[in-house]
């Protein structure tokens, strides 16, 4: 069965084909992530958080100036990457943390690290990117997924992922006493946000890592 809105706006449940008397009736919830089944529909597919969890990093400006127009459009790209690479049905707003496949404890931090750069690139930066970009059959260059350019968007990152982790700690603390009790939808919202502060822990680890790199001149890339 799927759902349809008919000329009165109602919403109707329409059987794809004929069902018997008593026949059992399913429907698909379409092509969705985790974070929307769980907060969406109340529960989530067994598996864990694999397609990685939303983070406070914005993805789009506001339009305006010409700089702004140009994060707008560089961030649409970043979005359209990561939805070919198996990103489907994730919010388009927000940048996302994933663990790497097949790694233990990794984390893959290429969309935050990329969206950082792109919130804090001076517009002669942006042009240049987005020169790039059009040269590659719209897709965005590697460096930008690869580390932090620069101070600020590591300082930006570094206390966007403090904060958030400060949050989720203190909350996963003051959630300690409805543990005890038997609820399989809070228990998949309590397993999504200690996924959420691993891995922002394991973000932090890393961009703190960069940080040394850096400073050791291994890479330049802070």
């Amino acid at each position: 069965a799927e759902c349809k809105q008919d000329l009165s706006s109602d919403i109707l449940l329409v059987a794809r084909r004929d069902l018997p008397a008593g026949a059992e009736i399913t429907i698909s919830y379409g092509d969705q992530c985790q974070e929307q089944l769980l907060f969406t529909f109340g529960f989530a597919l067994p598996g864990g958080f694999t397609d990685g969890v939303s983070t406070p990093l914005p993805l789009m400006p506001r339009l305006g100036s010409e700089e702004e127009q140009l994060r707008a459009v560089l961030c649409g790209l970043l979005a359209s990457a990561q939805d070919s690479n198996g990103g489907a049905g994730r919010s388009a707003l927000v940048a996302r943390l994933k663990w790497m496949p097949g790694a233990d404890q990794e984390v893959d931090c290429s969309e935050l690290f990329a969206a950082a750069n792109i919130h804090k690139m001076e517009v002669a930066e942006l042009r240049k990117v987005a020169a790039e970009a059009a040269k590659q059959d719209l897709r965005l260059p590697n460096f930008i997924f690869e580390g932090v350019v620069g101070d600020e968007p590591a300082a930006m990152l570094r206390q966007i992922l403090q904060e958030w982790t400060q949050d989720l700690a203190e909350w996963d603390l003051a959630s300690e006493r409805f543990r005890r009790r038997a609820n399989p939808a809070l228990d998949q919202l309590l397993a999504y946000r200690a996924e959420c502060l691993a891995l922002a822990r394991a973000a932090l680890r890393r961009l703190e890592g960069q940080a040394k790199n850096s400073i050791g001149g291994d890479d330049g890339n802070l």
